[in-house]
């Protein structure tokens, strides 16, 4: 037991050493629905780094319920190309942050027939609404902040329950460290889209940032009580956990992640490392194993993977 634990220790600050690294880079994370809001699995998701000097594209694809996350992004502009046969490809633009995760929400993708025959039915008609919210969108894109803010604020007051603009409202708070006006518009969009797991990892960060770690735990378990089989929640839920140290609370909440969510190396990686924090290492082992044999594209998270089962595997038997 006291070889355990021992190992277990140098374990755990090869894992929290290894966290401090990876911080440098960013996640997106959002989920491909169709026109009627039905998720749409093993969707192509390619992201491509725009500009610089650096090459970077990344693909992933969508899991049975439509969710995606790519982690490990440098920070910049990323050209988004969504696709699935016998849809209209989507192309679009992301801002990944470091140390951050670029909610894209539900990316809708149209029926190619339906998409032709609107197209020839509208001509080149534009959706006014639509291109009024692009149009804060890109305000927001080009860290234009207090333009972006005026321009959701114009777009919500003839659209009021338009949950991802409450949203991107929310997001613009965040960049401006405006804490409580991000608070109002995240819990505005959950309220519209209380099913939506994105404003609620969105809710947390802010919480995180505005040093209310109470609330933020008050908030989660409310939601994964309500929603038990929303994987985000419930992952966000075990990450609050694991910061208050109460890593047995932090492992019941990722087993339901990894329930809601089997695609989801990350959700793996984590249960392998929470294990490790309860010293017991056959399941550190266990979750690290099924971890990597899932090609996981963290390659920080991966490496620590490999040497955390190098280092327990002698101990464990």
């Amino acid at each position: 037991m006291k070889a355990r634990s021992i190992l277990a220790g140098a374990a755990l600050a090869l894992a929290l050493s290894a966290s401090s690294a990876w911080a440098q880079y960013g996640t997106v994370r959002g989920k491909v629905v169709d026109d009627q809001g039905k998720p749409i699995p093993d969707a192509e998701i390619v992201l491509e780094l725009q500009g610089g000097e650096m090459q970077k594209t990344a693909k992933v694809k969508s899991g049975k319920k439509g969710d995606f996350t790519q982690v490990g992004l440098p920070r910049g502009i990323y050209k988004v190309t969504v696709s699935k046969e016998g849809f209209a490809p989507l192309v679009g633009k992301e801002q990944v942050q470091t140390s951050d995760t670029t909610e894209m929400g539900d990316v809708k993708l149209i029926p190619a027939a339906k998409a032709q025959a609107q197209a020839v039915a509208a001509g080149t008609a534009k959706n006014p609404t639509q291109a009024e919210l692009n149009a804060a969108v890109q305000l927001a894109n080009d860290k234009k902040f207090d333009e972006a803010e005026a321009a959701f604020k114009a777009f919500l007051t003839k659209n009021p329950n338009h949950a991802m603009a409450h949203h991107n409202l929310g997001w613009v708070y965040t960049q401006k460290q405006d804490w409580t006006n991000a608070e109002a518009e995240f819990k505005k969009s959950i309220e519209l889209e209380p099913s939506s797991p994105d404003s609620y990892g969105a809710l947390i960060n802010v919480y995180q940032k505005a040093g209310k770690p109470a609330e933020a735990a008050e908030f989660l378990t409310k939601a994964a009580a309500a929603q038990p089989d929303n994987g985000m929640v419930q992952y966000n839920l075990a990450v609050t956990y694991i910061n208050a140290q109460k890593n047995a609370e932090a492992l019941a909440a990722l087993e339901k992640a990894a329930a809601a969510m089997p695609d989801n190396a990350e959700v793996q990686y984590l249960m392998g490392t929470t294990a490790l924090n309860l010293n017991n290492i056959p399941e550190t082992i266990k979750h690290l194993e099924k971890y990597l044999s899932m090609a996981p594209s963290n390659a920080q998270n991966t490496q620590n993977a490999k040497d955390l089962i190098a280092a327990l595997k002698p101990a464990a038997k």
